[in-house]
């Protein structure tokens, strides 16, 4: 899954879950996506 699919599902789960979302949670969710991406650049490609 790339960068844009997991900004889309975010996104969907805000729009749905708008009221138990806050800011700490997002910063989590950035976190992984960030790491997640991180990882992948840095692993060769198998």
């Amino acid at each position: 899954m790339n960068l844009k699919g997991w900004f889309v599902i975010i996104i969907r789960m805000r729009m749905v879950h708008m009221q138990f979302f806050n800011c700490s949670i997002d910063f989590l969710l950035c976190m992984m996506i960030m790491m997640t991406d991180k990882f992948k650049t840095e692993l060769p490609n198998v």
